[in-house]
């Protein structure tokens, strides 16, 4: 969910702190993993809020992204991957903390939407358009480069 790798250890780091001093008042209502989860991603959601004003660093994205980012291939011919990842990644970037969130989530993650909803507490319904939007606004920000001509 954050751009830098370091931001992401420091995050990471900072929710076994958490968990191991709240890890005593674990009532077991939920799953550990879930408990877990939750709480990274809402270091990961206030790590965003702090740093939202600062210029977001490129992140690696993965060929598998693009190759399930629909209609990409018509854009990618004569485009090296360096460059591929770095649309992707600013494309990820300039989208809203929630959609970035369940896009992360079910995208890299693999998440259902249902383990989604219990991690943020939304609705399938609610997530599933959240996911719909942040894809819809990947494809419209690589439309528009190719439509600039930074796209062959």
């Amino acid at each position: 969910m954050v751009i830098d790798h370091d931001d992401a250890d420091d995050i990471t780091q900072n929710v076994f702190i958490k968990l191991h001093s709240a890890l005593k008042d674990f009532r077991g209502e939920s799953a550990l993993f879930t408990y877990l989860y939750k709480m990274a991603v809402n270091f990961s959601l206030n790590h965003i809020k702090k740093v939202k004003s600062k210029q977001m660093k490129e992140t690696v994205i993965t060929n598998d992204m693009i190759n399930n980012i629909s209609d990409y291939s018509n854009y990618s011919s004569g485009f090296d991957s360096d460059n591929r990842s770095r649309l992707i990644a600013e494309a990820v970037a300039i989208l809203p903390d929630k959609q970035r969130a369940v896009f992360n989530m079910r995208f890299y993650d693999e998440l259902s939407y249902e383990e989604i909803g219990s991690v943020l507490d939304k609705s399938v319904g609610g997530l599933k358009a959240n996911y719909f939007h942040a894809f819809k606004k990947i494809q419209s920000f690589l439309k528009d480069k190719k439509a600039k001509g930074e796209i062959d």
